[in-house]
C-alpha cells in the first residue's frame, strides 16, 4: 500500500475512515491473544497515515485517477471499507513487527 496526499479526496469521508480505524483497532486489541505477533508502533498508532495508505490503494486501483479514485472512495459502503481497514492496519502492524526484528541484527 502506498501513503498518499489526501488533497484529492473528500475531506470529512477522509475524517470518518480515520474515526472508524480507531474502532477497528480497539476490536483488535480486545481479540489479540499473542502480542507479539502484533506490536503497535510507529505505524500501527498513526490512523491518519492508515487512511492514507488505504486512499492510495484505492488510487492504484483506480489507474491513478484522481477522480475515480475519490468517487470509489465515497461510494464504498461500511462492508467494503472494513476490508480495506483491515488490510491496512495488519500491514502496518506487520511492518513494525519486522521493523523492530530488523533493529536487533
Amino acid at each position: 500500500m502506498t501513503v498518499i496526499d489526501i488533497n484529492n479526496f473528500d475531506t470529512y469521508r477522509f475524517n470518518l475512515l480515520v474515526a472508524k480505524i480507531a474502532n477497528v483497532k480497539a476490536d483488535y486489541d480486545a481479540d489479540l491473544v499473542d502480542q507479539n505477533e502484533f506490536l503497535k508502533g510507529y505505524r500501527y498508532n498513526d490512523n491518519d497515515r492508515i487512511a492514507r495508505m488505504i486512499l492510495g490503494d484505492i488510487y492504484s486501483e483506480c489507474g491513478y485517477d484522481a477522480a475515480k479514485a475519490n468517487s470509489k472512495f465515497l461510494s464504498l459502503d461500511s462492508t467494503q471499507m472494513l476490508s480495506y481497514i483491515k488490510k491496512a492496519v495488519l500491514e502496518s502492524a506487520s511492518a513494525d513487527h519486522w521493523y523492530t526484528y530488523e533493529k536487533q541484527w
